[in-house]
């Protein structure tokens, strides 16, 4: 019984195995097929048709981007550290994040840095000092003015 129970597992795995490339294999021939129907139909949605292919709506322009709402300071159990985060913006490339340390005087206009420019919805930022505050911004990259407005500052010390 043990020995056909074996048997029976080995062949379920070679199975598995099988139908996994199978499924490759059908995928990298339909886009194949794909490709070559979009080359030489030249858009033209007669001879789209005639392949069996779907045809697809044509791409919409994203348009103006909103700036990223909920940006959101958290301090780490790490001296120096905030944590920071932000929602996602539909039709968002990626995010540009930027922060100034605030004057202790007061007053002044901040001196934006670049901390990041990427797709993550979130940042640590390291290396600040305690008990320093710091302001935080971001602003969405893409749509067709290339990015948002920025998103409403937030401030925090660091620990």
């Amino acid at each position: 019984m043990a020995l056909s129970c074996q048997n029976l597992r080995v062949e379920a795995k070679n199975l598995t195995e099988q139908k996994g490339w199978v499924r490759k294999e059908l995928k990298v021939l339909t886009t194949q097929r794909g490709t070559y129907v979009q080359m030489t139909s030249h858009g033209n949605a007669d001879v789209i048709a005639s392949s069996g292919m779907p045809i697809c709506n044509a791409p919409t322009p994203v348009g103006v981007l909103p700036p990223p709402l909920e940006l959101r300071l958290e301090v780490t159990q790490v001296n120096g550290e905030l944590q920071v985060r932000w929602n996602t913006v539909t039709g968002a490339k990626s995010y540009l994040l930027e922060f100034a340390e605030i004057p202790t005087s007061g007053g002044g206009d901040l001196t934006w840095v670049q901390a990041r420019l990427g797709g993550k919805l979130s940042y640590l930022a390291q290396g600040l000092i305690p008990g320093r505050r710091y302001a935080f911004r971001v602003a969405a990259v893409g749509g067709s003015t290339g990015s948002s407005a920025w998103s409403p500052v937030e401030e925090r010390m660091a620990a």
